[in-house]
């Protein structure tokens, strides 16, 4: 398995994991049980243990239907996964400029260090 598929399996089991967490804490709230809330939606309660457990593929209708009957509200959110920019090389070159000058003001303060500037500015 590729890295893609492995954060793409990880991805859906974490929101499975998360819909069981946010019924959960929507319970505790409400002060309900399992057994009180599939009385109210009429379901076994094994089927709120499956739900909690992250084991039920929830629609996101029956998971707003679930937290309704717990006195909450489904809100969604997207949120894009971060991925490192390509540096600019304008900035990498100016960053390289300004570590190269600032070597050799520091060269010039503590003599000495002739090779390593050196090697700094590509001198052989």
């Amino acid at each position: 398995m590729g890295d893609e598929d492995y954060q793409a399996v990880y991805a859906e089991e974490s929101a499975m994991v998360d819909a069981g967490e946010l019924i959960a804490e929507a319970m505790e709230k409400a002060g309900l049980s399992r057994a009180d809330l599939a009385r109210k939606l009429g379901v076994p309660r094994s089927e709120i243990t499956a739900r909690l457990s992250g084991e039920r593929n929830i629609t996101v209708r029956n998971l707003a239907k679930t937290l309704h009957a717990l006195g909450a509200k489904l809100v969604l959110n997207v949120e894009r996964e971060s991925k490192p920019e390509p540096a600019d090389p304008s900035k990498l070159i100016g960053m390289a400029y300004r570590s190269c000058r600032d070597l050799r003001v520091q060269h010039e303060a503590r003599p000495g260090n002739d090779r390593l500037l050196e090697l700094m500015l590509g001198k052989r």
